[in-house]
């Protein structure tokens, strides 16, 4: 005969088993969020962060920045229902930074330009203009032409 465990602690109730579904449903959600992340992220590194997909309009860094948006909005409804607390995932972050700061072995481009980077909203502006079908060379000598710098 086997002796069975059976835990002296209450099962949790309707109503926390519903928080932990949806909490099993935000971390799949999560992951494909990473999952997307690390996938733009190689695009990055391998076609450069300005490079516009086809059948695209945003750069790669955009496309990155969305997802990464994306997954905050997920952590941000996790502080919100008191799932996450803010406070420990910032002093994680905070403890992120100072093994950074430490261990990277490269520094910023020193030859970034003096011209700040176009924002989205700007460079959808622009090649909605041309009906979203604008090369990138042209969307690039017009935000020469507005001052504005790019991602390199």
């Amino acid at each position: 005969m086997t002796i069975k465990f059976i835990t002296p602690e209450p099962l949790p109730t309707p109503h926390e088993n519903e928080l932990l579904i949806i909490l099993n449903e935000e971390c799949t959600e999560i992951i494909q969020e990473c999952l997307k992340i690390q996938h733009l992220a190689s695009k990055v590194l391998r076609f450069g962060l300005n490079e516009i997909q086809p059948g695209t309009v945003l750069r790669n860094v955009d496309l990155l920045g969305a997802e990464i948006g994306d997954f905050m909005a997920v952590v941000n409804r996790l502080y919100d229902q008191n799932v996450l607390a803010k406070d420990l995932v910032e002093w994680a972050s905070e403890r992120k930074e100072k093994k950074l700061e430490k261990y990277i072995q490269t520094l910023p481009s020193a030859d970034g330009g003096n011209k700040r980077p176009a924002t989205l909203n700007e460079i959808i502006e622009i090649v909605s203009k041309d009906g979203y079908s604008m090369p990138v060379k042209d969307l690039k000598r017009e935000l020469d032409n507005r001052g504005l710098g790019y991602l390199k």
